[in-house]
């Protein structure tokens, strides 16, 4: 599956570009555009904090640089910073060619308890808290292109239609991208967007 991500936008993409992986976990994104020739990339992810989430994330990003040692990668073309995503995106000065977000976004939900993430989208467009929104314009306004994947509920085709037209609409009209593609295959849909049944 990890692959297949790469695989899914690899019609979309120069590999011989800078791209920033965030929330890399053990970093195989990062690592597979690495192999494909990327120019440079850099995963952050956090890897800090005392819950059970927070310290897997810790060891994975940890396995993510000892898997730069046991591979001997020294050529700094790729990298594993430690970060909270947005300070990182509110301190870095370079902007990239592409980013990626893959699966990250849900963690920054709006806080509404009394729904689930797709009808809460659905009825009043509020997905994000205020640091997810601040987190994807900063996406938009350090990359050339991103690609962004969210995790909500299953979902039948017709809500699923829907769901992606107005998450569509969400980040051209209250995000400001120009345009966005939804990419599809015969079980998961992309775009800049995966919408994933979990």
């Amino acid at each position: 599956l990890l692959k297949n991500r790469i695989d899914m936008i690899s019609d979309k993409i120069n590999f011989e570009s800078n791209f920033l992986d965030l929330g890399c976990s053990t970093g195989w994104n990062s690592f597979e555009l690495y192999n494909r020739g990327a120019h440079s990339v850099i995963g952050v992810d956090n890897n800090s904090g005392d819950n059970s989430y927070q310290r897997r994330e810790n060891h994975q990003l940890f396995m993510a640089n000892n898997l730069l040692t046991y591979h001997n990668i020294n050529d700094n073309k790729i990298k594993f910073i430690e970060s909270d995503i947005l300070e990182y995106l509110r301190s870095v000065k370079n902007t990239f060619d592409y980013i990626l977000c893959f699966l990250v976004l849900h963690h920054f939900m709006a806080k509404i308890n009394d729904e689930s993430p797709t009808f809460r989208f659905l009825r009043n467009n509020k997905y994000l808290s205020n640091i997810g929104v601040e987190i994807i314009k900063k996406i938009k306004s350090k990359s050339r292109e991103c690609f962004l994947q969210i995790r909500t509920k299953v979902v039948g085709p017709e809500l699923k239609k829907e769901q992606t037209q107005i998450i569509k609409n969400y980040l051209i009209k209250d995000i400001g991208f120009q345009s966005v593609e939804i990419i599809h295959n015969d079980k998961i849909s992309y775009w800049p967007i995966e919408i994933e049944p979990v």
